[in-house]
């Protein structure tokens, strides 16, 4: 009896061994609303407060190279408009997003709300990420996600940026969103790395 009860424990520890290694393989974006919806609540233990359009678990990682990079702006927001994400706030990505492209910093500023001006400035002028001779190219959707008892909007975009030694590295552009007391929408914080 007691080889029996050892055999039984020894079989249960696999199947959990085995649950816990399949919940780690690659996901691919979800695109479908209800679906992320789930797929996002599963993955990050999150309550209704949340809505996904767009939910990507894992990115490429594999180090990047001069044949993957194309500067510019590679990334068709249109397609993931739904409810809350409008086409206000797909002009405002694309138009900031363009902006770091062009590294323009009036356009960079535009849609900003004044009290992150200085922080998303910081950033925008930094060495790492602007130099003469530094690129971008934007060419992936891997978040849309609205937080529904603060009724934040977050976008990420993933993009590969060309140094000016020739290096590419990849990195995740992340954008918030609120409405002012206007009821205009806002960029308020981005964040990349």
């Amino acid at each position: 009896m007691p080889n029996l009860l050892k055999v039984g424990a020894f079989i249960i520890s696999l199947s959990v061994l085995s649950g816990c290694l399949n919940s780690n393989q690659p996901q691919s974006a979800i695109s479908d609303a209800g679906n992320a919806q789930n797929y996002a609540n599963e993955d990050k233990g999150t309550d209704e407060n949340s809505e996904y359009i767009v939910f990507t678990k894992h990115q490429d990682l594999d180090p990047p190279t001069l044949s993957d990079f194309n500067e510019g702006v590679h990334v068709d927001l249109s397609k993931y408009k739904r409810s809350f994400f409008t086409d206000e706030i797909i002009d405002m990505v694309g138009k900031n997003l363009e902006a770091i492209v062009q590294h323009d910093e009036t356009q960079f500023l535009e849609n900003t709300n004044e009290g992150y001006k200085e922080q998303n400035l910081a950033w925008f002028n930094n060495n790492d990420n602007y130099q003469p001779g530094v690129e971008y190219d934007f060419h992936e959707v891997t978040l849309i996600e609205k937080i529904k008892d603060i009724g934040r909007i977050n976008v990420a975009i993933a993009f590969l940026r060309k140094k000016n030694d020739g290096t590419i590295e990849r990195g995740t552009a992340h954008y918030s969103f609120l409405q002012n007391k206007n009821g205009d929408w806002e960029i308020t914080l981005l964040d990349a790395n």
